[in-house]
């Protein structure tokens, strides 16, 4: 139950940097934006839910597998650069990253356990 509330808190932090960008637009000129492009609003939105939910997805599955070999990350901490998602183990210091177009994951914490936790240091989850 804790799990689940801490990704839920990490889930809504991540919504809330997705949309400030959004959010410093007003209606019109986000409509005004995709009219310019010629699109269907309401498709626009329909994709641009579908993408929001991937991204949501993507990130649940990234901080479930970080979880179960004992990594934590701090939500806050994530940096966007390029395509990718990175941060880094509280508990180890160790990099990670994940793109959310390709589904790619890299770095250690995806595939080998916390080394810090397994010499018996504590595990905090933040957040």
């Amino acid at each position: 139950m804790a799990a689940d509330k801490y990704a839920n808190r990490q889930l809504e932090r991540l919504m809330d940097v997705l949309g400030d960008s959004v959010l410093d637009l007003s209606d019109e000129e986000l409509i005004a934006e995709v009219h310019e492009t010629g699109d269907d609003p309401e498709q626009e939105a329909r994709r641009t839910r579908a993408l929001l939910q991937g991204v949501c997805d993507m990130y649940e599955q990234v901080t479930r597998r970080l979880s179960d070999l004992g990594h934590v990350v701090d939500a806050g901490a994530w940096r966007l650069q390029g395509q990718a998602c990175h941060n880094n183990c509280q508990i180890c210091g160790s990099p990670l990253s994940f793109t959310v177009s390709t589904g790619a994951i890299s770095g250690g914490p995806f595939i080998e356990t916390c080394h810090k936790l397994s010499r018996g240091q504590k595990r905090e989850a933040t957040g």
